[in-house]
């Protein structure tokens, strides 16, 4: 990665508080998708969701054994296109968010989308999620926003998220539709979203 500041790893040992105007400055500089407007995937299916249902999968065991236990980090849900997948995550995202015991980081795939069917869309909205509640993520981004954001390369966002997470107490991380995701990229992006699925943040790297 080039023109990568002389003090960025000093920088990146450091966790410190930035203001809330820097961090919207780096958001904006990670160029996500427009994921909290009222237009943005997430949005548009949980207008779609109709009060008092598909909230059941909030009920069930095995959802309660997904949040409440560090053994069981991932729960899938599968079924034919059409029957409300993605409104059930949609749903369950912001279910998760209102009970407000950790950040959720979300990301729709729609491959009609600009932004919304490569992988690396996920990665920059993840981290522009993940900075108002990570000190490490904030000390390691604040140095790069000086550098064009094309040079930092998918995997080192990736290793950035994982930094950030291995910093909280618990989190959430919804994805929906991962067979919208680009062709090309939907192998290696699989291996690295079960590496985060199995992912323990009380082991260092």
């Amino acid at each position: 990665m080039d023109d990568i500041p002389e003090d960025y790893e000093m920088i990146e040992s450091q966790e410190a508080n930035i203001e809330s105007e820097d961090i919207s400055k780096i958001q904006v500089w990670l160029q996500p998708t427009d994921y909290a407007a009222e237009s943005s995937e997430f949005h548009s299916h949980l207008y779609s969701h109709i009060p008092e249902t598909g909230l059941w999968v909030c009920e069930t065991s095995q959802f309660e054994q997904w949040r409440d236990s560090d053994k069981h980090a991932s729960l899938w849900i599968k079924g034919p296109p059409g029957v409300g997948k993605s409104v059930i995550s949609a749903a369950m995202a912001d279910y998760l968010r209102n009970i407000g015991d950790g950040p959720v980081l979300y990301f729709f795939f729609r491959y009609i989308v600009d932004g919304n069917h490569h992988p690396r869309g996920l990665l920059c909205d993840w981290l522009a999620q993940l900075i108002p509640f990570s000190p490490r993520v904030q000390a390691i981004l604040q140095p790069l926003a000086k550098c064009i954001l094309e040079d930092v390369t998918d995997g080192d966002l990736w290793d950035y998220i994982l930094d950030g997470l291995r910093t909280l107490p618990k989190f959430y991380c919804v994805v929906d539709a991962l067979d919208e995701m680009d062709q090309s990229d939907k192998i290696i992006s699989c291996i690295v979203l079960m590496i985060l699925l199995h992912f323990d943040p009380n082991q260092q790297s």
